[in-house]
């Protein structure tokens, strides 16, 4: 939106306009000061923070997480604070961007779905209590009925459905999974990998040391500067673990790398990656698979496929749409 200055046009030289003209001007300038004292008085609740396509993400919300970190430790720094709140933002502008692309294609979600959900949500819930009485109670400590949680529950699952829907027609049916696909990847999952890890707590910081390691600098050397990771005295290596026994995230950031690589930034629950493939030793023989081991194969080649197709296609819708983010708005 392009805000142009106003323009005043004298139209007369009569004194009566010019007195007429300075209280005009006195009674605007009184009207917009009450205005921007009831602003002052305001809360940043309907304050926007950042816009991505035809949403709004408000200041309030990015507010009360950092002051909601700060309640739970007052000593945490400024550095962990700004990192917490990119996470953040990233999977909410993901999800609206998710749930803008399944409304684009007319995706709903019928009674019936939700209803569907909701029972199964709420037999989830049921079940980590002993009895239904100590569910009954829960509820009553939190002033619900059963009958406003289904009715919550229903609202959350109306998003949750529409994400399924999109993500299934746009990245799950394009995943195929051939027979050759299964006894390549068995192979490769049995190689006993030498990794060497770098890991920090902010994503800034694993920015910069990207940098580095593309400048040249030598990766071990980056590991014992930077790293805070418990492996560091060790020079980060992780020696010789079969692929297969890998965190998901290592394993699916490795999938293309050859001795020597090393990976993008990889982010996990606690902080950020960098794998540098040092050493690949590929696996013998290897017993024959029956039935029920290649269903855990291809469970395990859906799972990496799902997780890079899904990256891929997020990355295109963030490539497609509008965002503005207004950080400035948190130093006021």
């Amino acid at each position: 939106m392009i805000l142009k200055d106003s323009k005043i046009q004298r139209f007369s030289d009569t004194c009566y306009f010019s007195l007429l003209t300075f209280l005009m001007i006195l009674l605007t300038s009184y009207f917009l000061l009450l205005t921007y004292l009831h602003a002052e008085n305001k809360t940043y609740k309907d304050q926007i923070f950042a816009i991505v396509n035809n949403n709004a993400i408000t200041l309030y919300e990015i507010k009360s997480l950092i002051d909601e970190y700060k309640k739970k430790n007052p000593l945490i720094k400024r550095e962990q604070l700004d990192d917490i709140k990119e996470r953040y933002l990233k999977r909410k502008i993901e999800d609206l961007l998710i749930l803008d692309a399944a409304k684009e294609e007319g995706f709903v979600a019928s009674t019936e779905e939700i209803n569907f959900y909701v029972d199964e949500r709420l037999n989830e819930l049921k079940k980590s209590f002993k009895t239904e009485e100590d569910f009954k109670k829960a509820l009553a400590k939190e002033n619900l009925t059963e009958a406003e949680l289904r009715k919550k529950l229903g609202k959350d699952m109306v998003n949750e459905i529409l994400r399924k829907k999109i993500i299934n027609k746009e990245v799950v049916a394009k995943i195929i999974i051939k027979d050759e696909d299964v006894d390549n990847y068995y192979k490769w999952v049995n190689n006993e990998v030498t990794l060497r890890n770098i890991f920090v707590p902010q994503r800034t910081i694993a920015e910069d040391i990207l940098n580095k390691i593309s400048s040249g600098e030598e990766f071990a050397k980056l590991v014992k500067e930077f790293s805070q990771s418990p492996d560091v005295e060790s020079g980060g290596l992780m020696k010789k673990v079969k692929i297969k026994d890998l965190n998901p995230y290592l394993r699916q950031a490795i999938i293309d790398l050859k001795e020597g690589d090393y990976s993008s930034i990889i982010e996990s629950e606690n902080g950020y990656h960098i794998i540098r493939v040092e050493g690949i030793e590929k696996s013998g023989e290897l017993p024959s698979l029956d039935e029920e081991a290649k269903k855990n194969i291809r469970n395990l080649i859906f799972q990496d496929r799902l997780a890079k197709e899904l990256e891929t296609w997020i990355k295109s819708l963030f490539d497609d749409a509008f965002i503005e983010i207004r950080d400035y708005l948190l130093n006021e």
